[in-house]
């Protein structure tokens, strides 16, 4: 049974059309196609001549797959919310998402809502906070990926403890508890990162951090990385980034079978994701199985960074599992964006959303192959 109505008679065509039009397209038998044209059977041709501007074959197929997709979706299960909030207070924890001057609220608004709906519930300080020229005065850097690590480090004395966060991060499960991360951290812990699901990736988008000198000189070499020792090549950004600083503040001196430079070597020659992953999997080489970071003395120690396996952190990307989450083990939920979000069919955007949508897909698709030659 489909999980939501549709009788909006001003669409271009129906969703069950467009259903129609996708099965009768990639079902076995004879039909031609151009870059405008579809011609098939004489049945099919009230519906070719209704959906006429759609197609474009590639990205028709896959909007029809998605209105299918999404028309029937049915949950599996249901989420039972607790209300009032059991959370024991103890600890001073913010929230804190930053964002360039430029930005559009639009494309966010759901995974924002939910993390301010979720703060609000438990308590927790909720801060949005723009780069403004202002800011850029303190944080010069160019790229927002590390400006904004520049703005966290002066923001840190809100709050003991901050979890930072990506714009389109959103809670699905607001009977967990922030607290619970930092409780379960070695005492001393001054930051905390996760690894992610798909590659050898230090997530940079998202990391609690404490309020201590330690954390804030770390969060400033992490933002000036941009000037520094960043290649010009395909270096990820901070997603890159982040990898090269841990090597450099936390093994000056490695003894490693791999050295650093060799790394380095990969990530200056980098062209595409499938480098970037080699270069990322290159440091982890270095680091071997260490979960807590020491940082000497010379290099603003003392202080901890402790990184917590994949499946342990506080969040995922939601592409993993096709938008399918888990009420017992998802917390939160990482690419909530409306631009990718799957369409309906009375959505004026639709069309421009799967075309969106496959782009993005095709290009993990081409990582994945690549990777695995």
């Amino acid at each position: 049974m489909p999980n939501q109505g549709y009788n909006n008679k001003n669409s271009f065509c129906s969703v069950f059309e467009l259903i129609a039009v996708f099965r009768y397209v990639t079902a076995p038998g004879p039909y031609f196609y151009g870059p405008s044209i579809l011609v098939g059977p004489a049945q099919g041709d009230r519906v070719f001549s209704a959906c006429r501007s759609l197609l474009n074959l590639a990205v028709f197929q896959y909007l029809a797959t998605e209105l299918e997709r999404g028309y029937y979706a049915i949950s599996d299960s249901v989420l039972e919310i607790d209300i009032e909030s059991t959370r024991p207070k103890s600890l001073d924890i913010g929230i804190l998402i930053i964002v360039g001057d430029d930005h559009n609220d639009t494309d966010y608004r759901l995974a924002l809502d939910s993390t301010q709906c979720y703060a609000a519930m438990h308590g927790y300080d909720f801060k949005i906070e723009r780069i403004t020229p202002e800011w850029k005065k303190r944080c010069p850097e160019t790229d927002f990926m590390f400006a904004r690590h520049c703005v966290a480090s002066h923001l840190l004395h809100r709050h003991e403890w901050t979890l930072f966060l990506d714009a389109d991060v959103g809670v699905i499960n607001p009977n967990r508890f922030l607290d619970d991360y930092i409780n379960e951290a070695s005492n001393g812990t001054d930051l905390i990162f996760y690894d992610r699901f798909f590659c050898w990736e230090i997530a940079a988008g998202s990391y609690f951090v404490r309020n201590t000198s330690f954390s804030q000189q770390f969060l400033m070499k992490f933002a000036e990385l941009e000037g520094g020792d960043l290649p010009n090549s395909f270096h990820g950004r901070d997603n890159g980034a982040i990898h090269w600083l841990f090597v450099r503040e936390f093994f000056p001196n490695t003894s490693s079978q791999v050295d650093p430079s060799s790394c380095m070597a990969i990530w200056r020659e980098s062209t595409d994701f499938v480098d970037l992953f080699v270069f990322e999997a290159c440091t982890r080489l270095i680091f071997g199985e260490v979960r807590y970071f020491h940082a000497a003395p010379e290099n603003g120690g003392p202080g901890i960074v402790e990184l917590l396996p994949k499946g342990t952190g506080w969040m995922r990307d939601i592409w993993l599992t096709q938008s399918k989450v888990s009420p017992d083990t998802d917390f939160m939920i990482h690419g909530l964006k409306h631009s990718i979000e799957i369409p309906g069919i009375d959505d004026a955007s639709a069309m421009e959303r799967a075309r969106a949508r496959r782009k993005f897909e095709m290009a993990i698709d081409e990582v994945a192959g690549r990777a695995g030659t």
